[in-house]
């Protein structure tokens, strides 16, 4: 991390950080999430979220030419 730069955090307990989601129910939060921040912005806080559209994806260029 560095001033200016863009960073994104993920704040959690490993001990209790666990995925609920299934086939059934895949939109369901995982528990033990408590900070997201994306830019410096809150996406999720106490696993809801609060902003959805925050950051850009990311696609690895292919090295063939």
């Amino acid at each position: 991390l560095a001033s200016g730069a863009d960073a994104d955090i993920v704040v959690f307990d490993p001990d209790i950080i666990h995925e609920q989601s299934d086939f059934e129910n895949p939109t369901t939060p995982p528990r033990g999430i408590s900070l997201v921040l994306v830019n410096g912005q809150i996406a999720v806080k106490d696993s809801k979220i609060h902003n959805g559209i925050l950051g850009r994806a990311v696609r690895i260029q292919s090295l063939r030419r």
